[in-house]
């Protein structure tokens, strides 16, 4: 045998030898991964505009606000009394430039506080307005202020 054979058949050798697989042990672990969510509901803004409101005929009209809760939040929508309200009279939109005002009531068309139950996309309530008639007031532009709030 020559010699470059004898090299070949021992490099051929040490290449079988060290190609050899190597033994390797295992151990296996848990991850655990959680997440909590918490209720949570948010409440839009809306606007009551009455538009132009006539002594003689009063003005009435109808506005949307919408509630969106994480889905399954059970809730409840209710509307406070505006800033102008008083005792006797109730809910009154007041003058821009002096203090005449115009009566009105905001209600939703059950009488009752709304509830619902959250979908995880916003939901729209009705909101009903009535300015009735006989408020004798001068030319200007009349608001309030309400106060809504969504309890979860």
């Amino acid at each position: 045998m020559t010699v470059l054979r004898k090299l070949l058949t021992l490099a051929a050798g040490v290449t079988v030898l060290s190609a050899a697989p190597a033994l390797a042990a295992t151990a296996t672990g848990a991850l655990t991964v959680t997440a909590l969510v918490n209720s949570s509901c948010t409440i839009g803004n809306a606007t009551l505009n009455f538009g132009t409101y006539t002594t003689a005929a009063g003005a009435t009209t109808t506005a949307l606000v919408n509630v969106n809760c994480t889905l399954g939040t059970v809730y409840t929508l209710a509307m406070g009394t505006g800033q102008n309200h008083d005792a006797t009279a109730g809910n009154r939109m007041k003058s821009a430039t002096g203090s005449s005002y115009i009566p009105y009531t905001a209600t939703f068309p059950t009488g009752t506080l709304p509830t619902g139950l959250g979908l995880a996309v916003p939901i729209s309530t009705l909101i009903i307005g009535n300015a009735p008639a006989g408020a004798n007031v001068p030319a200007d532009n009349y608001s309030d202020s309400v106060v809504m709030t969504v309890t979860y």
